[in-house]
């Protein structure tokens, strides 16, 4: 994989695995530095400067399903294909916590943007909500009819939205974990999902390129 200039669209640098495994998943870069997984069951952590890495380890005997970095760097999270949750530390890959409670495969995960919580999605269609103080499970969303495909906390903390195969997108209030609402008109399954900044604005996409604004507070679509 590689990371390009979004000025002018050149490459920056490239990474390419040896050996047979391959990247499976790559998490978005915080604080200059970014994750990713490969099929091998490894995890690296590298610097989104010029690709460096940073420190790199085995977590899984399997492939890494999806990993995701806090925005405090303090603590990362990867899956594996079996379903099994780990949350661990970037900077040595020790574990903090070993999440259970999914039936099926995890793909999905999301923290919070205090890095207090974190939300795992499953292909057993649940979403389940873990203190990150102490790795405990405070909530067990239930409501997707098909497996959870998205997620995202707005930036304020107030609302969870989850995306799923189901064509539909749910809206979570974290201060009790009931719904907000339900938005739908989807085809093709919820692929990924996103707040704006400032909270007035939710964005979801499908794996055939459509995508879809609304308004969080209304359930408006805007466009």
């Amino acid at each position: 994989f590689g990371v390009w200039n979004i000025a002018d669209g050149k490459r920056q640098w490239s990474v390419k695995r040896s050996g047979s495994s391959s990247i499976s998943s790559v998490s978005s870069a915080s604080g200059g530095i970014f994750v990713h997984g490969d099929s091998a069951g490894n995890v690296a952590v590298r610097s989104s400067a010029d690709g460096a890495p940073a420190s790199e380890f085995n977590l899984f005997e399997r492939p890494v399903m999806a990993v995701e970095m806090s925005a405090d760097r303090q603590r990362a999270v990867a899956t594996d294909n079996q379903g099994s949750v780990t949350v661990f530390q970037p900077a040595d890959g020790s574990t903090l916590f070993r999440l259970v409670g999914h039936t099926s495969i995890v793909k999905v995960t999301a923290f919070s943007a205090d890095s207090t919580l974190l939300a795992t999605g499953s292909n057993d269609r649940s979403v389940k909500i873990w203190d990150m103080s102490g790795g405990r499970m405070i909530a067990d969303l239930r409501g997707h009819t098909e497996a959870v495909t998205a997620a995202a906390f707005s930036a304020d903390g107030r609302l969870l939205a989850t995306g799923g195969a189901d064509d539909t997108i749910r809206i979570w209030r974290t201060s009790d974990w009931s719904l907000e609402r339900e938005l739908a008109g989807f085809s093709n399954g919820v692929a990924s999902i996103a707040f704006s900044p400032d909270g007035t604005r939710l964005a979801a996409a499908t794996d055939v390129g459509l995508i879809r604004f609304w308004e969080p507070a209304s359930g408006q679509q805007v466009f």
